[in-house]
């Protein structure tokens, strides 16, 4: 499963993507700002911390990672 929207209001890409039984969600903008989180709290990435780069967080939710 692989469910990326785009919010004008916000200029924001939210998307939710399934590795196996791990659910990845979060969300980027133009702006290079980005977060992500899993149902494990191992996936984390929030702005300049966390352990994903923004265009890492960019591949994973659109599922090329």
């Amino acid at each position: 499963m692989n469910k990326l929207t785009y919010s004008r209001r916000n200029d924001t890409y939210n998307g939710k993507v399934q590795f196996g039984e791990l659910t990845v969600w979060g969300w980027y903008n133009k702006d290079g700002s980005a977060y992500l989180n899993s149902d494990d709290g191992l996936l984390y990435a929030d702005g300049a911390s966390g352990y994903f780069s923004y265009w890492q967080v960019v591949e994973i939710l659109r599922g090329i990672y």
